[in-house]
């Protein structure tokens, strides 16, 4: 039992470092103040295998104030399988660019069947937030979580606010989800698999 605690606390850790360097470089950011329906820019994304490509965006607005201190920006996505997928779950977290400064990230899809590519993204500013959060609140170390009886639910009440809300909003009518992450697990026994699967699932992966 404490081996396999801390190995889902190693793998944890790594995605909390994982989400929070992709905030942390030296690239341009655009503040969600200046952000204008109308805008065009650029994402980034995998659709297959591991070669990146660009996307075109079109600003359609900003939602705001949806959670307390949370916020969104609709866009209109174009290229690529786009337009006959929509929105696909592979996306999240794909950056988007307006000016070469980077506005947010992928989070959001306009419905579950819905093909038109129109996607909620997370603001830059919300993303550095979580990051400065990090950085002054407790260190992660072994002498609070770390014991021999911790459970992934208590992981996961520790670090949610790190994480996408699983709340459904809603704009003109139609509902904005969170995008799953894929999340392929290899080595592990069907147990620990089992054990795992609704834990990676509140954190926003597709186990």
């Amino acid at each position: 039992m404490r081996k396999k605690t801390t190995i889902e606390i190693l793998l944890f850790s790594l995605i909390i470092c994982m989400v929070l360097s992709a905030v942390e470089g030296s690239v341009p950011i655009l503040p969600l103040d200046q952000v204008k329906a109308g805008m065009k820019g650029k994402g980034r994304s995998v659709f297959q295998g591991n070669r990146i490509e660009e996307f075109d965006v079109e600003i359609i607005g900003v939602l705001k104030n949806v959670e307390p201190k949370k916020s969104i920006i609709l866009a209109r996505l174009k290229g690529g399988i786009l337009e006959e997928a929509g929105v696909i779950s592979g996306m999240s977290g794909s950056p988007v660019y307006v000016d070469g400064k980077l506005i947010g990230a992928v989070a959001y899809s306009l419905g579950t069947f819905v093909k038109e590519p129109i996607a909620g993204i997370t603001p830059i500013g919300e993303m550095m937030s979580i990051s400065e959060k990090r950085k002054k609140g407790p260190v992660f170390s072994p002498q609070v979580p770390v014991k021999k009886h911790l459970t992934l639910d208590e992981l996961f009440m520790l670090n949610k606010d790190f994480f996408l809300s699983k709340a459904v909003f809603h704009s003109e009518g139609r509902a904005l989800k969170p995008l799953s992450i894929p999340l392929v697990f290899s080595g592990f026994s069907s147990y620990a698999f089992e054990q795992s699967r609704s834990f990676f699932s509140n954190l926003g992966f597709n186990p």
